[in-house]
């Protein structure tokens, strides 16, 4: 198909048929697994009923939103979780995880990273090293 569009040599286009043929089977597994996916979204919108009238606006306050909530519950079965949060209003995985975090911590509770240090844009969030201190950062509040 290349040769179509672009004037390639010979040995070019054969190269380039070699590695295809060789990269086949990682392709197949790929597709797997698109397959397996595109399913398990398909069923979980099934489970929860959505429907196009759960996709219209509303109010903006968030009362009886039931796409809202079908679409929480799409992704918590889609996620093998109890339960999600899906908000548009999530700018970041940051923002995110500063947002369960202050939801979850009080003051005198102890953070755990079991994997080491957070990365370098929750230091501020956290108030490490007093990156942040006075901004309300978690460490200001105890």
């Amino acid at each position: 198909m290349l040769n179509h569009f672009f004037d390639y040599k010979p040995e070019v286009l054969a190269l380039d048929e070699k590695a295809m043929e060789l990269c086949q089977p990682y392709f197949r597994h790929m597709e797997e697994i698109r397959d397996y996916n595109q399913l398990k979204m398909l069923k979980a919108f099934a489970d929860t009923q959505m429907s196009s009238t759960d996709m219209l606006g509303t109010t903006g306050y968030g009362l009886w939103d039931t796409g809202r909530a079908k679409l929480e519950q799409i992704f918590a079965q889609v996620m093998g979780a109890e339960d999600a949060l899906v908000r548009s209003q999530f700018q970041s995985g940051t923002h995110t995880l500063a947002v369960a975090l202050f939801g979850l911590l009080r003051a005198g509770d102890t953070l755990l990273a079991a994997t080491g240090r957070p990365y370098d844009t929750l230091e501020g969030v956290i108030g490490l090293d007093g990156k942040g201190k006075g901004t309300g950062t978690l460490m200001d509040y105890g």
